[in-house]
């Protein structure tokens, strides 16, 4: 049954008369009298009449037919004044006692209908039932009127009232209760006190009800037409029935008793209300079992109120749909609702503070659920608070100890629809109040709305709170429609949301909102949980299109997170995506909200993002303006932003949109490992489009970071855009960007007809406390096309640094503006196959200063590092290192390629420095002086010029092609048409350019044995050296026995680092052990240069080219060694 007819039920409500007032007068010339017909024969029925019963007067009916254990009596008027008493005779052996009225007048029972005995009493009139005000009931067993003309048994007889004559009577058995006459013609109303000790059945095609209806056993109100109930200030109704209540009406059931406080209807079982017209039921039911209404099919019914009704039940609670002012439901068991829909409040509202399970992180505990001064939906299954107030009047026929419970299996919610047309509404759902902890409970939700079904309320927002002991899941049933809770306010506060779970909040194709429009503060929503899943386009929005702040995104999670993209959605442009955002709309003048995310891990997929955004202009409105909101990610464990196969963005993203002014919010992320993979760019992001500043980007991670694929992290100002790009901070244990990936700030150049951003990049600072590693994988800070301002600065810092595969680190400016600098600081480094460090800046622009700080050692193999600019002047490059090694065709430069810049400055310092196989070093100019190149080392090999010099060679800064590919260092400071600049270079060069080593580069000290001397002649007996000559080897230690097979170390001894990333790979050289028995063992000579062999290796010699390799002898050993060590 869809909304449009619960629309259709709220406007029958709406124009039903509050109180239909039912005269139930009786004539003043009743019949006081009980006239037995004739229908019987010689058993006809016999009033006694001055008898006495229980001490007072009684008129007494005797005789009848007996048919044990049945006895039948037939009237042409049963009538009872008031104060007159009337009881039928109960024989030995008689149960149940069958009346019926043959006449055509009604029965106005005014007095006491008794009977003498233990037996049940059947009455049966056609014509009608009236109890008085002063009527009563004396009755032990059960009592059963009834409007229709005949009682039916099961054996297919009948006693019937309109045809008396029919079939003789037969001993039949009879089960009170269960017997349907024909269909019902008269009215049964009572204004009475009646009370029995067995059942309570009246039944009539109408049933006009007030006083009280009290039974220790079932009640039964069934009308083939209509039943009214009510009540009245000074008199109140109550229904009570130790075994349960069923209310039925084919047509209307009408149930209007909030008049009187003391009202009410209290089953100690099931509660039971049917009809197939919608139920009126202001009033306040408690069931010790179930509580449902129903159509006459079964099938769950509607409830409909005018003011307002509450209903407790130690069972479960069921109905389709309910309409009116504030609902409460308390049930012990679950709850299955259809639609509630929420039209007003009610003064007599029960008012109260419900605690929730977990304090909100705004230090709210308490739900205020105020039923009578705002619209409320209230309702808590799985408590052990549905009890039924035994002190109430007329529930002394309730016995405590045997209420009739029912199979109670779970303490689920399931509501399709909520929605609230007044302003400032509450919706409370919960298992966790006062919860029987042996159930289990889920929430289930389709939709919420406070605003009454509109989009905006023109008030306050109101709030809704969910509380479940396990699972909040919303879904929706409609592929074409999300499942919704939403808190929206036009000219008011909007409401909050929150959902706390001990289990998960599923969330399928569903969208939780709380915006604002007006003038009041946008409402926050708030999701603690186990576990939160979002898939199928699902969101979570606040926004703010007014001039108070957005509402803030808590989700607080101790397990898993995870935000899953849509990937057909995604290939839509315009389409709606997973995701949580919290905006700044076009017109509004506001700050954003921030999101708040705190999990045990989090996993963001398929194109599903978490974004904070002040909009850009739209439909004739600005551009937001204000501060976007920040994002604070907190997770125990890993971050997985993963793009799979969609073509949309992944992952974090702040923004300012075009023609929105103020600053887009800031990023931070606290994590074990932090894994972007394919997350399409950017992953993670601060935007601008507009004017102010792009947000700042911070990174913390106990573990790895690993950017992978086409994914990247970036501060950007935008075409367009007037302001500063943010920083990008990372710190964590081990820093990956590979396989395409990119950390980048920036300012993009001119496009789409837009001007380039204009303001300042930002840097980007990475602390790898183990290791960085950027293998095709870029960081770059840029500043584009058109653009102006400066780029920012890139720092690395980290013991162990790996660049290689083509990886770039890039500050440059293709504008007038400065380049950034580049800063390494680490123990080890090597940038290999094709990696670049640049510092670049077009036109007019200066590049920035690049720096690398490596303590232990650096190597570059393939690699460029370079400041340079097409017509300022060139940035520096300062290396501090180690060993500091250059091969593969490195390239370090500074030049200017244009106009009149000078050339940057180049100096490194080293312990010792390597440069070979077509490296080269290079600050040249075009017009401007070339720069100053400076080498420190007391250790620097080099493959310099053929003439051994150091003369600069080379010009033409705007092409290297002669410095490139000839297979030698070109070390060149050269101007083509300005000042040359200096190159200063050790002073300690030999002719072929190789420098010797300081003879404490290496501590002989423990390398050293001084008893082991050379078999010399006794005049020139010396203690022993140990001389470095460069490229070589040495045993371990004097002491170790010597081995036939030992590794030569390239460049000394080994340097211990990490093994993870190997810096610098030994290049080595086998030594053997042979008899050299003609060696002149006089004296050990020292090498005075090298030639190349054969193979084209550097050879060590002493006077003379030998033919063969030299040989050293070891004194006291039985096998000589020699060695020839190749450079």
């Amino acid at each position: 049954m869809g909304t449009a007819y619960l629309a259709k039920w709220s406007g029958y409500a709406s124009v039903l008369s509050v109180c239909t007032t039912l005269s139930l007068g009786y004539s003043a010339a009743a019949h006081a009298q009980v006239v037995p017909d004739t229908t019987l024969g010689n058993e006809s029925s016999v009033v006694v009449e001055d008898s006495v019963v229980h001490g007072l007067p009684t008129d007494l009916i005797e005789g009848g037919a007996i048919r044990r254990p049945n006895i039948f009596h037939s009237f042409a008027d049963f009538n009872i004044a008031e104060l007159q008493r009337v009881y039928f005779t109960n024989p030995a052996g008689i149960e149940n006692i069958l009346s019926r009225i043959t006449g055509n007048n009604s029965s106005d029972l005014l007095g006491t209908l008794g009977v003498d005995g233990n037996a049940n009493l059947f009455f049966l009139n056609p014509n009608g039932i009236t109890f008085g005000p002063n009527s009563q009931l004396d009755i032990t067993g059960s009592f059963f009127a009834s409007t229709a003309d005949a009682f039916k048994f099961a054996e297919g007889l009948s006693y019937s009232a309109t045809n008396p004559a029919a079939p003789p009577l037969l001993a039949v058995t009879l089960t009170p209760g269960l017997q349907i006459g024909e269909p019902q013609q008269g009215t049964i109303q009572s204004e009475a006190q009646l009370q029995v000790g067995g059942q309570l059945s009246l039944q009539a095609e109408t049933l006009n009800l007030q006083g009280s209806l009290l039974t220790p056993g079932y009640l039964r109100l069934w009308a083939e037409d209509t039943v009214e109930i009510r009540d009245r200030v000074s008199q109140p109704f109550v229904a009570a029935a130790g075994e349960g209540i069923d209310i039925q009406a084919n047509q209307t059931l009408d149930i209007s008793i909030l008049e009187n406080s003391e009202s009410g209807l209290f089953a100690g079982g099931d509660l039971s209300l049917r009809s197939d017209q919608p139920i009126i039921g202001d009033a306040h039911f408690w069931s010790g079992g179930q509580f449902q209404i129903e159509q006459l099919d079964g099938s769950p019914g509607n409830l409909v109120s005018l003011l307002d009704p509450v209903i407790e039940a130690q069972g479960d609670v069921r109905f389709f749909a309910y309409a009116g002012g504030s609902l409460r439901v308390l049930a012990g068991g679950s709850v299955n609702i259809g639609n509630i829909f929420i039209n007003g409040t009610d003064p007599t509202f029960p008012d109260d503070q419900v605690p929730l399970s977990r304090v909100l992180p705004d230090g709210v505990g308490t739900v205020v659920v105020d039923g009578s001064r705002r619209p409320v939906v209230d309702i808590r299954a799985g408590t052990t608070a549905a009890q039924i107030p035994f002190s109430c009047l007329g529930c002394s026929v309730l016995n405590p100890s045997g209420l009739q419970t029912g199979a109670v299996t779970s303490a689920d919610i399931n509501i399709v629809f909520i929605g609230i047309s007044q302003p400032n509404g509450v919706v409370l759902l919960t298992n966790q109040f006062q919860p029987n902890e042996r159930l289990a409970g889920n929430i289930q939700i389709g939709n919420i709305l406070t605003s009454g079904g509109t989009a905006f309320s023109a008030d306050n927002g109101g709030g809704v709170f969910i509380d479940s002991r396990d699972d909040i899941q919303l879904s929706s049933t409609n592929p074409f429609i999300p499942s919704r809770i939403q808190t929206s306010s036009l000219f008011g506060d909007t409401g909050r949301i929150a959902l706390v779970a001990e289990g998960a909040v599923i969330l399928n194709d569903a969208v939780i909102r709380s915006p604002t429009l007006g003038v009041g503060q946008g409402g926050r929503v708030d999701i603690l949980a186990n576990a939160l899943q979002m898939a199928e386009r699902s969101q979570i929005t606040t926004s703010t299109g007014s001039q108070e702040r957005g509402g803030d995104i808590y989700i607080e999670v101790t397990d898993a997170l995870q935000i899953i993209g849509d990937i057909p959605a995604s290939k839509i442009p315009g389409a709606v995506n997973t995701g949580i955002l919290s905006t700044i709309g076009a017109g509004a003048v506001a700050d954003g909200g921030d999101i708040t995310i705190r999990a045990g891990s989090l996993t963001i997929t398929d194109g599903a993002v978490i974004g904070t955004f002040l909009r850009r202009a739209a439909n004739g409105l600005p551009g937001g303006q204000g501060t976007g909101g920040d994002i604070d990610i907190i997770v125990q464990g890993d971050i997985v932003l993963d793009g799979v196969d969609s073509p949309a963005n992944t992952g974090l993203d702040t923004g300012l949109g075009a023609g929105a002014v103020g600053t887009s919010g800031n990023i931070r992320i606290q994590g074990q490992n932090l894994l972007i993979q394919d997350a399409k760019f950017p992953a993670i992001r601060t935007d601008v489009l507009g004017i102010g500043d792009s947000g700042d980007i911070e990174i913390q991670l106990d573990g790895s970071l690993v950017v992978s694929g086409l994914s990247n992290i970036a501060t950007t100002l935008r075409e367009g855009a007037v302001g500063s790009a943010g920083n990008i901070d990372v710190n964590a244990q081990n820093i990956i960007v590979e396989n395409g990936a990119q950390i980048l700030s920036g300012i993009t150049g001119s496009r789409q007809q837009l001007p380039g951003g204009q303001g300042t990049s930002g840097n980007i600072n990475l602390t790898g406390r183990e290791s960085i590693t950027l293998s095709s994988g870029d960081l770059v800070s840029d500043s584009g096309q058109d653009a102006r301002g400066a780029a920012g600065n890139i720092v690395l810092a980290t013991p162990d640094l790996v660049i290689e595969n083509e990886s770039e680190v890039r500050t440059a400016t293709a504008n007038d503006s400065p380049g950034g600098d580049i800063i390494i600081t680490a123990d080890r480094a090597l940038l290999q196959n094709g990696v670049s460090l640049l510092s670049r800046a077009e036109e007019q622009g200066e590049a920035g200063d690049i720096e690398v700080n490596a303590s232990e050692r650096l190597r570059i193999s393939a690699g460029e590092i370079s400041a340079s600019a097409d017509a300022a002047g060139g940035g520096d490059i300062n290396i501090n290192g180690g060993l500091v090694f250059l091969n593969q065709g490195s390239l370090l430069s500074t030049s200017v390629f244009d106009s009149n810049g000078g050339g940057g400055d180049i100096t490194m310092t080293a312990d010792a420095l390597v440069v070979l196989e077509d490296s080269d070093i290079l600050a040249n100019a075009e017009f401007g002086p070339g720069g100053i190149i400076s080498i420190n080392s007391p250790a620097f090999l080099a493959t310099l010029f053929e003439s051994g010099s150091a003369t600069p060679v080379g010009r033409n800064p705007g092409s290297f092609a002669q410095f490139r590919g000839n297979d030698r260092v070109d070390i060149s400071a050269d101007s083509a048409g300005g000042q040359t600049g200096t190159v200063s270079l050790p002073s300690l060069v030999t002719d072929e350019g190789l420098n010797e080593l300081p003879i404490n580069l290496i501590d002989p000290t423990n390398l050293i044995d001084q008893r082991c001397n050379l078999l010399v002649s006794q005049q020139r007996q010396e203690d022993n050296q140990f001389v470095v000559v460069g490229r070589g080897g040495l045993p371990v230690t004097p002491s170790e026995n010597l081995r036939e097979e030992s590794l030569i170390e390239d460049l000394g001894p080994t340097v211990e680092g990490n093994t993870a990333y190997p810096i610098e790979p030994h290049q080595t050289t086998a030594v053997h052990a042979t008899s050299s028995p003609n060696l002149d063992l006089q004296v050990i000579a020292e090498p005075h240069g090298w030639a190349r062999n054969a193979e084209g290796r550097l050879v060590l010699y002493s006077n003379t080219v030998p033919a063969e390799p030299s040989t050293l002898a070891m004194s006291s050993c039985s096998s000589e060694y020699h060695t020839s060590s190749s450079l």
